[in-house]
């Protein structure tokens, strides 16, 4: 038997290995995950004349967010935010002097994550209704606009009996 029809059946196996890994997917490369950032909101439950906090959350995923700008809507029918103490921010300014939305305008170069802003609510009447999220804009710390890859989700706010 020559040299080489000695080495063909070893030569064809790791040739039928390395088409299984190839059609398989099997290696040693990791692919990374798509950076991601949710924006979500509590969903409150206060009596009629009873304030509640409501929390807007960052939660980033491989990437850091450096500007939002965002709005909440709420039900005026049920809850009322006052128009100079109604939100707060530590990572910029918030505004709720137009009835039904509290619009957020939030910068941090070392990144925002956690507890972004908080609402106060006043219950108003009986009833529920949604926490809507609209983000306008979702930026990393170098400004790349990233807002295909922010996710909002909404929250609901309810005022019942005591």
């Amino acid at each position: 038997m020559s040299k080489s029809a000695k080495w063909l059946p070893l030569g064809l196996m790791a040739g039928a290995v390395l088409a299984l890994i190839a059609a398989f997917g099997v290696g040693t490369t990791a692919q990374a995950q798509a950076p991601s950032v949710a924006v979500t909101i509590d969903s409150p439950t206060l009596d009629v004349a009873e304030t509640a906090a409501a929390n807007l959350t960052v939660t980033p995923t491989g990437v850091t967010v450096g500007a939002m700008d965002l709005t909440v809507t709420y039900p005026t029918a049920y809850v009322s935010v006052d128009a100079t103490t109604g939100c707060s921010t530590t990572f910029g300014v918030c505004n709720s002097s137009t009835a039904g939305t509290v619009s957020f305008a939030l910068a941090q170069v070392s990144g925002i994550t956690g507890t972004a802003g908080t609402i106060t609510f006043t219950g108003t009447a009986l009833g529920s209704g949604p926490l809507a999220i609209t983000i306008t804009t979702c930026a990393d710390e170098t400004g790349t606009d990233i807002s295909s890859n922010c996710t909002a989700t909404d929250g609901t706010i309810t005022v019942a009996a005591a």
